[in-house]
């Protein structure tokens, strides 16, 4: 039979050695799990431009699911029939109200965000479509403050422009990829 004598101290330096060597590893897997992958799945460098555009590609995400939730709810008002009834034009006033007060704060929002400046276009054209859906509440509280055919088809031709804008907005190149 084979004896083999280990000294503590070789054995320490070995238990160490793989307790590192474990610890690493599960650093890296955690690491390849979390960082940003290109088109190819490579792992890409979290460097702080790319951390910038990273995170206002998040917030341009953000702010585009809340325009569509705008243009739903003024699709909704603006499909609503003419009516007498103090209760319904009450709600649609109330929700006209929270519909500008949405998209102003989210207009303000928008304007001093500082966009990396290979985004610079993205901004523009968020910043545009902000102001397409501020203007389509603004057209849409006054056909309902003082209905006509003729303010209620001006607020869909501006509902239908601002929906193009953000409908441009979201096929750009910088959203339609997704590096995660």
């Amino acid at each position: 039979m084979i004896h083999l004598q280990v000294s503590r101290r070789t054995l320490h330096r070995a238990t160490w050695l793989v307790l590192v060597t474990a610890v690493l590893a599960g650093l890296y897997g955690l690491g390849s799990l979390v960082s940003p992958h290109d088109g190819e799945g490579r792992p890409l460098v979290l460097s702080p431009r790319l951390r910038a555009t990273e995170r206002y590609r998040g917030r341009v995400t953000a702010w585009s699911d809340q325009m569509a939730s705008i243009d739903q709810r003024l699709t909704t008002l603006l499909a609503s029939e003419e009516s007498a009834d103090p209760a319904q034009l009450y709600a649609q006033s109330e929700e006209i109200q929270a519909i500008g007060e949405e998209i102003a704060d989210l207009t303000h929002q928008v304007r001093p965000v500082t966009a990396p400046v290979a985004m610079v276009g993205l901004r523009e054209q968020v910043q545009a479509a902000a102001a397409a859906y501020l203007e389509t509440s603004l057209s849409t509280a006054r056909w309902l403050s003082t209905p006509s055919e003729t303010d209620r088809r001006q607020a869909l031709e501006m509902l239908r422009q601002a929906r193009a804008l953000r409908i441009h907005m979201e096929e750009s190149r910088w959203l339609a990829t997704n590096s995660h």
